[in-house]
């Protein structure tokens, strides 16, 4: 038993997890910040985290009562456990390959309305836009399925463009964030060329615990979300409803349908976790989902999205350090047109079905004092039925295996290296491999790493015919002939860290060969044809800034800058769609008094001038316009009454810009919001 204060305050902190280090024992610290564990007499070693704080291990006795730990609030905890680098958990501080975390703490701070806003505002580079299709997110210039997202460690099945449906993704239960850039193939298979995003979700740790959030703003947007978990001994439960809607809006009225058209949609999703030893531990899960888009154009039908997905997963911790996991996913996402009928409910036409399935395994344990090895293998079979893209019931399969091996030298010196093998159905056998090093000296931390990646071609991108919605004949075609994608990627950063400041300098450079993207064929009797097709070379070089700060306990300061160059090397232009320099600036304020707390939030955030290929529907003519750079800014209060109860108002784009011509930005201009959450 224990209670978890802060360091400065001295307050008892509610919500503390508490982790038995070598088991999957856990608690949470209630609201007087008490705790209390249930383990066999002995000697453990604690790992206690909370949001905004140092992570915090100490070996205790049991039994024992009255320990008193206090908590440090850092600027940037460099002790917080992750597993995307590499696959095992491990401090940020101890990871050779540079990962950045967004804490739960960002989104109470910001009350963002979604995930993909929050990685916008949290990570430079990062430019997302809203169209009718969904929401679109690129990365360092990048098209998004160059990057992998995945809810812990799972990929999330659907794509329109490349990009999943993000509406999937929900606030209330996320814990952290990961995000690792670059070429991470080895540990994660194809599509992980410009990055992998892993969403953590928190698990049960107290008897009960609820978080109930609302968000309120204008054009009808509500957001609406629910968790409800418990740990009963053994067992642990939780579930989480998320509710998104708006009645959309439209920057430009002369064209058909609104920029964005009204949707909504609902999830549910039901996790269970038993412990059947301290040692061993199983967990299941399901998601149902579904979204509606109400579409105002005449020539198109209202559309709805479903999706339900299911896992189990078993680890098992063997010996001093070993852990066997094992896993299985299956995800089903559909797309139906929705078809007026003179009498009753709308009929549905079914028009896009993705059948995900993948099961792994791997194993990770020290060998020796100095190294630790992890091996896997995957197996994946993905089906495709898309009525709308002219593509029945293909279907591909991978069986995959990878090994990494990791050596910790004299002199603080850390390596590792790794290898995939990657055995694809139709384009057969394919090897990438990447090594990584860190060298800590003082507080600096260097690191450095070279990997190669590879993409095998969608099922889309082979045999897609389909009608670009437009006011002309526009097609695009698929292409059997299509080679994979290879890349390599060198990466150099150094980073500084204390309890006040923790800044990054990242370089790095990625090289893709054979890239695939869509290609203008020509016009044939008024027919616009386009088809996908592989390019030679293009290289995507950069340089990323990141630094947070906090003066004392009241006031803090993050950031970060990018700067991008993507360059097609057979023309030696730069690619279309890049924005050489993006920047982002934070500033917080915090004020604390008993059970009462304040916080004023204000995000600024700069996106450079973009030249981008235009297409005139009056001309059917393509030529390159440059897109102005601009700024937008997000102002958000939020007081906290109790510990448990916090309102928070604010301004989205507070400057009010909008750009209505080539639609830059989908911002609506000035928009206010409110939004109420409660946490027990």
């Amino acid at each position: 038993m224990g209670v978890i204060v802060d360091e400065e305050t001295h307050l008892p902190l509610a919500g503390a997890n508490v982790l038995v280090k070598g088991t999957f024992l856990g608690t949470a610290s209630g609201r007087d910040g008490n705790f209390a564990l249930k383990v066999n007499n002995g000697s453990y070693q604690l790992q206690v985290s909370y949001s905004g704080y140092q992570t915090m291990e100490l070996k205790v006795m049991a039994p024992s009562s009255g320990l008193n730990i206090a908590l440090k609030p850092v600027a940037y905890d460099i002790q917080n456990v992750v597993v995307t680098a590499t696959k095992t958990e491990r401090s940020l501080s101890q990871t050779p390959v540079i990962t950045q975390v967004i804490p739960s703490s960002v989104i109470q701070q910001t009350s963002v309305p979604s995930v993909a806003s929050l990685i916008e505002l949290a990570i430079p580079g990062v430019e997302v836009a809203q169209a009718d299709n969904g929401t679109s997110l690129k990365v360092q210039g990048l098209s998004p399925q160059y990057t992998l997202f995945m809810v812990d460690g799972e990929r999330i099945a659907g794509d329109t463009k490349g990009d999943i449906d993000y509406s999937r993704l929900n606030l209330v239960n996320i814990d952290h964030i990961e995000f690792v850039r670059g070429a991470t193939s080895t540990l994660y298979g194809s599509n992980a060329i410009g990055g992998v995003f892993n969403i953590i979700t928190r698990k049960p740790n107290a008897p009960f615990e609820t978080s109930l959030i609302s968000r309120f703003g204008a054009y009808g947007d509500r957001n609406v979300g629910a968790y409800i978990g418990a740990k009963l001994g053994k067992l642990g439960l939780d579930g989480v409803y998320d509710y998104k809607a708006t009645d959309g809006y439209d920057l430009q009225p002369s064209v058909p349908g609104k920029t964005l058209e009204a949707n909504n949609s609902h999830s549910y999703t039901q996790n269970l976790f038993y412990n059947l030893t301290p040692r061993l531990e199983v967990s299941a899960n399901a998601t149902f989902y579904t979204k509606r888009l109400d579409q105002t154009s005449p020539s198109s039908f209202d559309k709805r999205n479903d999706d339900f997905s299911y896992s189990g997963k078993v680890g098992w911790l063997i010996g001093k350090d070993g852990k066997l996991e094992a896993s299985m996913l299956s995800d089903r996402y559909k797309t139906y047109d929705l078809i007026p009928q003179s009498i009753g409910s709308d009929s549905k036409s079914l028009q896009y079905d993705n059948r995900y399935y993948e099961g792994k395994s791997q194993y990770a344990s020290s060998v020796g004092q100095y190294q630790k090895i992890v091996i896997g293998v995957d197996g994946v079979n993905e089906k495709l039925n898309s009525p709308r893209d002219s593509i029945s019931n293909r279907s591909y399969s991978n069986v995959e295996a990878f090994i990494q091996d990791e050596v910790k030298l004299p002199y603080n010196l850390t390596l590792i290296a790794g290898g995939r093998f990657v055995n694809n159905s139709a384009f057969g056998n394919h090897a990438t491999y990447q090594a990584s090093m860190m060298y800590k000296v003082s507080r600096f931390s260097f690191r450095g790493g070279f990997g190669t990646g590879y993409r095998t071609p969608g099922l889309k991108d082979l045999y897609i015919q389909y009608r670009i919605p437009s006011g002309y004949p526009l097609f695009i075609y698929g292409n059997p002939n299509l080679s994979p994608e290879n890349s390599s990627y060198l990466n150099l950063s150094v980073e500084y860290s204390n309890a006040k400041v923790n800044a990054s300098l990242s370089m790095y450079r990625n090289n893709i060969t054979d890239m695939i993207d869509d290609q203008y064929v020509g016009v044939n009797n008024g027919v616009y044809t386009y088809t996908y097709a592989n390019y030679g070379k293009v290289e995507v070089r950069g340089i990323d800034f990141l630094m947070n700060y906090r003066l004392n306990r009241s006031f803090g300061v993050s950031g970060g800058y990018s700067f991008v160059y993507s360059e097609d090397k057979e023309t030696g232009l730069q690619m279309f769609g890049t924005r050489k320099h993006s920047a982002r600036l934070n500033f917080d304020y915090l004020f604390l008094k008993g059970l009462y707390r304040f916080n004023a939030n204000l995000q600024v955030k700069y996106l450079g001038e973009m030249e981008q290929e235009y297409f005139d529907q009056t001309t059917y003519q393509s030529y390159p316009i440059m897109l102005d750079d601009y700024f937008m800014a997000n102002f958000t209060i939020s007081q906290t009454f109790y510990k448990q109860l916090t309102l928070s108002t604010g301004i989205d784009n507070l400057f009010g810009y909008t750009e209505k011509t080539f639609l830059s930005t989908y911002s609506r201009g000035r928009t206010f919001f409110i939004g109420l959450r409660y946490d027990f």
